[in-house]
C-alpha cells in the first residue's frame, strides 16, 4: 500500500468509527447531524496523522463523491475571534447591529435570502424556511445565533466533516484494505455535487444546469439530497420552486433529464405534481 493510501485508509478508519458511533447515540437526531462527524485534534493525533495529512486525505475522499462538506477551521481566526468576543467592541458591534435592526434591513435580508435559495443551498446548510418567511428579520438576532454556534465548538474541535447521503465509507476502506489502490478504485453508486451541479452515476457526470445556472431538475434531486429520507418530494414544496413555472414544467424538465440519461430511469420516477426516488433499486451503492 503506498505512502497516500495508508494516510487515506488511516482517515477513513476514523471517520468510520465516528460514524459508527454516532449512530448508536443518534436518537432524536436529524439527518444532518447523524452524518456530521465533529473532528478533534486529539483523534487525529491518536490516528497518527497530521493535521495537513487528514486534510488532503479528506479532500481525496471528497472528490470520489464520498462526503457532502469538509471545513477544517483556521486556528488563528478562532484566536481572534475569541479575543472578539471577550473585548469591548464586542457589546460596541451588538448595540450598532441594533441600530441596523430596521424594517428596510429586514426586507433587503429577505430579498438576499431569496435570491440565494433559488441559486443553491449551499453544502451542509438546512435552511430555515420560517426564518425567510417571518414578518421581521433582526440583524442582531442572526450575530447572535452565529456567535452561539461559535461558542458550542469544543476547545479541541479543529474541523467537521458531512457524510454523503446514500453513500457507505466503510466500503471504500475495505477496498483499500484488501490492496485496491484508492486512485484505480471504481467510484460505483450515485451523489450530488450541490455546489457545481453535477450529478454522478458510476463515475459519469452529468450536469444539471446550463451556463451556471441551475435547471429545474437541479432542484428535484437537491430536495431528495437535504432530506434523505424522501421518498418523494412535491413540487411545490421544494426549496427554490418557482410559482411562475408549473407543475408540469418540473416534471416534463425532469422527464427530459431521464430522457437524455436512461441510467436514471431506476432512481428517479417524474409524475404531474411530483417525483419518487428509488435510492433502494439501486443494487450497488458503496
Amino acid at each position: 500500500m503506498s505512502l497516500q493510501d495508508q494516510k487515506i485508509a488511516k482517515t477513513l478508519e476514523l471517520l468510520v468509527m465516528l460514524s459508527r458511533s454516532k449512530q448508536q447515540f443518534s436518537h432524536g437526531q436529524s439527518d444532518e447531524e447523524k452524518a456530521t462527524l465533529r473532528i478533534s485534534r486529539q483523534l487525529i493525533t491518536d490516528s497518527q496523522l497530521s493535521v495537513p495529512e487528514f486534510t488532503n486525505a479528506l479532500h481525496a475522499i471528497a472528490e470520489k463523491g464520498y462526503l457532502w462538506h469538509v471545513v477544517i477551521f483556521d486556528e488563528n481566526l478562532r484566536s481572534q475571534m475569541n479575543e472578539f468576543i471577550n473585548s469591548p467592541q464586542y457589546s460596541e458591534v451588538v448595540d450598532r447591529l441594533k441600530e441596523l435592526d430596521t424594517k428596510d434591513t429586514s426586507d433587503k435580508l429577505k430579498q438576499s435570502a431569496v435570491t440565494d435559495l433559488k441559486k443553491i443551498i449551499p453544502h451542509g446548510t438546512q435552511v430555515n424556511q420560517e426564518l425567510v418567511d417571518q414578518d421581521f428579520i433582526k440583524i442582531s438576532e442572526a450575530f447572535s445565533v452565529g456567535i452561539g454556534s461559535f461558542k458550542q465548538m469544543r476547545p479541541d474541535e479543529i474541523g467537521l466533516v458531512i457524510l454523503m447521503p446514500f453513500r457507505d465509507i466503510s466500503v471504500l476502506l475495505d477496498k483499500i484494505n484488501n490492496d485496491e489502490k484508492f486512485d484505480e478504485i471504481r467510484n460505483d453508486g450515485f451523489w450530488y455535487d450541490q455546489q457545481n451541479f453535477i450529478f454522478y452515476i458510476d463515475e459519469s457526470p452529468i450536469p444539471t444546469s446550463y451556463r451556471g445556472n441551475p435547471n429545474l431538475e437541479h432542484y428535484i434531486i437537491a430536495s431528495f439530497y437535504n432530506n434523505p429520507k424522501l421518498k418523494s418530494i412535491d413540487y411545490e414544496e421544494m426549496v427554490g420552486f418557482d410559482p411562475s413555472k408549473t407543475n408540469e414544467s418540473y416534471q416534463h424538465a425532469m422527464r427530459r433529464f431521464i430522457e437524455k440519461h436512461p441510467s436514471l430511469e431506476r432512481i428517479f420516477t417524474p409524475h404531474k405534481y411530483s417525483t419518487e426516488f428509488h435510492s433502494d433499486r439501486y443494487n450497488h451503492t458503496p
